[in-house]
């Protein structure tokens, strides 16, 4: 029986990661709502979106709200990285591993997937933004075109 690393089948690699995020085209067609589920309250999830591409890859956006902490997380999760993160934003969250309270995860090694996003770059501007703000910065940065409405869950 081989190791779990030897098992482990991410074909993403960060070169892949800084083309899909150039990757012109993308959608994500839907409104984002965080909707109340009795079995993970108090957080209120995001229904699952696709991000639509022309290219290969098959993305989905997930996330959560907490409203004891008003904190938000958007995770972007890729099938060729065996369904695993490739990025994920926290704002606002509970700080761990001295990477702040808000800050953005990103795959920045081969292995970065299995290992849930290690590496926590600071994002002290998302601070002051509204989540609305936060998620059309997101998409700018992305080059994704979000057809739908942003439901802001802290109001």
């Amino acid at each position: 029986m081989g190791s779990a690393d030897s098992e482990y089948t991410c074909r993403v690699n960060p070169t892949d990661f800084q083309s899909l995020l150039a990757l012109r085209g993308k959608r994500v067609v839907g409104d984002l709502e965080f909707v109340h589920d009795p079995h993970k309250a108090p957080l209120r999830p995001l229904r699952s979106l696709a991000v639509q591409n022309t290219g290969e890859w098959t993305v989905k956006l997930d996330g959560w709200y907490h409203p004891d902490h008003n904190s938000l997380s958007l995770t972007f999760s890729c099938a060729q990285a065996d369904g695993k993160p490739i990025c994920r934003v926290a704002v606002r969250g509970i700080e761990h591993d001295h990477g702040g309270r808000t800050h953005k995860h990103e795959l920045r090694r081969d292995t970065c997937p299995r290992k849930n996003l290690p590496n926590r770059i600071e994002r002290k501007d998302f601070e002051t933004m509204s989540f609305p703000e936060i998620w059309r910065n997101l998409c700018q940065i992305a080059n994704v075109e979000h057809e739908g409405v942003f439901h802001d869950p802290s109001t």
